[in-house]
């Protein structure tokens, strides 16, 4: 399975030997960046409004779960860190940690320009990335 996220506000399973679409989620909004849970029942997106969109895949519903005010300005990256933490960058310098599903913020990190993207490496240090090129590491702690 592989998921899409766009523009058009439409999040897409696509069965990735056929190419086929296989089903469509709805958002009200244009779509940033897409992240799926390490257990394949959770998609997570993000807007240019700074919302983070949470789908339950076993619900079989179109439309998201439920949605939260992650930043303020465009979410440009979603990644999960583990099954119950997510970590989101956006376009307002903030790299933020959540507890996942419940979107409790964990921890922020402040950076100079907005982040582009972030890797975890261990389970104790997170390193993000900036518009302007640069790099951070961010402890994590427990």
């Amino acid at each position: 399975r592989v998921f899409s996220a766009s523009e058009d506000g439409l999040v897409r399973l696509w069965d990735a030997a056929s190419g086929l679409c296989l089903r469509t989620l709805h958002a009200d909004r244009p779509l940033h960046s897409l992240a799926v849970s390490p257990d394949g029942r959770h998609v997570v997106t993000g807007d240019f409004r700074g919302r983070v969109w949470w789908w339950d895949l076993a619900l079989h519903n179109d439309v998201p779960a439920f949605s939260w005010q992650a930043h303020q300005a465009g979410v440009r990256r979603l990644r999960f860190l583990s099954p119950h933490r997510l970590a989101s960058g956006a376009e307002d310098n903030y790299l933020r940690l959540w507890d996942f599903p419940s979107h409790k913020l964990h921890a922020e990190f402040h950076r100079d320009n907005f982040v582009t993207d972030m890797l975890a490496l261990g389970a104790d240090t997170l390193f993000s990335s900036a518009y302007d090129g640069g790099i951070a590491r961010h402890p994590l702690s427990h």
